[in-house]
């Protein structure tokens, strides 16, 4: 069982509902690794 912060995780969701990534709470949205998992994510 995973656990979750008590502070709202990002979760990044891919085209098929699939859970594509997981961030914690103080990750930025502007973040290099997030917008590299969400490049990654996106369908070709």
């Amino acid at each position: 069982m995973c656990s979750l912060e008590k502070k709202p995780e990002k979760f990044l969701i891919d085209h098929t509902g699939a859970v594509a990534g997981r961030f914690r709470p103080r990750t930025e949205p502007e973040a290099a690794e997030l917008i590299t998992a969400i490049e990654a994510a996106l369908p070709a």
